[in-house]
């Protein structure tokens, strides 16, 4: 069994070599460019010949890139292409608040209107709203904080308000 396996192996390996691809990899204008060699070339040979001169790449197996969702984020670290850490919060804060549905959460602000401390509060949901609809989450944040200060809001009233946003990956303390 284990020695079909091995001769198994072999045939994928020569029978379908994109499995193992190797790429040509470089970094220019601070971002990391792949290139994918075409059949009856190597990555050496593309290397050679595509890669801008004076520009430092490196042959990397398709297996050991990183997710490509995070593309926009990679760089090379030693020969390695890695997501650049410095830069993952800020593009993790970029998608969610792409990703943030505005119905929904006027959805969630209006299912929890009995909830909230004082009725008068209801008037405000145009101006959150507002900050909603622009995804100036750090304008909610701030106006939540002065309706809580002028007693229009209670701590709870905003703990509600974070909490829909909290359902959409919007962590309103982050802001």
């Amino acid at each position: 069994m284990k020695k079909n396996l091995i001769v198994l192996a072999f045939l994928l390996s020569v029978c379908f070599p994109v499995f193992a691809q190797d790429n040509v990899v470089y970094e220019q204008g601070g971002k990391v460019r792949v290139i994918n060699p075409s059949s009856g070339f190597t990555a050496e040979q593309i290397r050679d010949k595509d890669v801008p001169v004076g520009v430092t790449a490196y042959i990397v197996a398709s297996s050991d890139l990183p997710d490509q969702a995070y593309s926009s984020i990679w760089k090379i670290e030693d020969g390695k292409v890695v997501i650049d850490g410095s830069k993952l919060a800020v593009f993790q804060k970029d998608f969610r608040e792409k990703k943030f549905d505005l119905v929904k959460f006027q959805g969630d602000l209006f299912t929890h209107i009995a909830e909230y401390s004082n009725v008068n509060l209801r008037l405000e949901f145009g101006a959150i709203n507002t900050f909603a609809q622009n995804k100036d989450f750090a304008g909610i944040k701030q106006y939540l904080q002065f309706l809580v200060s002028q007693q229009i809001a209670t701590e709870g009233d905003y703990g509600i308000i974070a909490a829909a946003l909290l359902t959409q990956g919007i962590y309103l303390e982050k802001y």
